[in-house]
């Protein structure tokens, strides 16, 4: 049982430190100050409803079907009609982001439009301009952005 406990102990130190160490990698260069909630404004879920990327037709999104979750950890997850991207975001004040996917599902589906175009901006973002509301997400080329609204009742 002693065994036991060491091993749940140094599983958990060990998860603990690749997890920090994961998002420290991730911070860019050019971060004047860690995202706080002050300057950092949107953790919580936000209803996409268009995402564009250069060169390409805007996608108008189902904001019912289509949604961002940013955590508070610094991860997200995007839910679609089908399938659904993860990953991790980290922002520094006043209105840098940079957001990683990592994980996506694979289901066919009938129309992926929404999915294919979030998956193709979100490594492309790089500022962000926020109200209570409203989520922009833009990239170096201002063509490339992603837009939001808050899920009502989320705070």
């Amino acid at each position: 049982m002693k065994k036991l406990a060491i091993a749940a102990v140094a599983l958990l130190a060990m998860s603990a430190c690749s997890k920090s160490n994961t998002t420290e990698t991730t911070v860019p260069a050019e971060a004047e100050t860690p995202c706080t909630q002050a300057c950092c404004p949107f953790a919580g879920e936000w209803a996409v409803t268009a995402v564009a990327i250069a060169g390409t037709d805007t996608v108008n999104t189902d904001p019912a079907t289509t949604r961002i979750v940013f955590g508070t950890d610094s991860t997200f997850h995007v839910s679609t009609n089908c399938n659904s991207i993860e990953g991790n975001w980290v922002a520094s004040c006043p209105d840098s982001i940079t957001v990683n996917p990592l994980l996506r599902t694979e289901m066919a589906c009938d129309d992926m439009s929404a999915e294919e175009a979030i998956i193709a901006a979100l490594p492309l973002l790089t500022n962000f301009t926020a109200t209570d509301t409203t989520l922009t997400l833009t990239a170096a080329d201002p063509a490339s952005f992603v837009t939001l609204v808050k899920v009502c009742g989320d705070k």
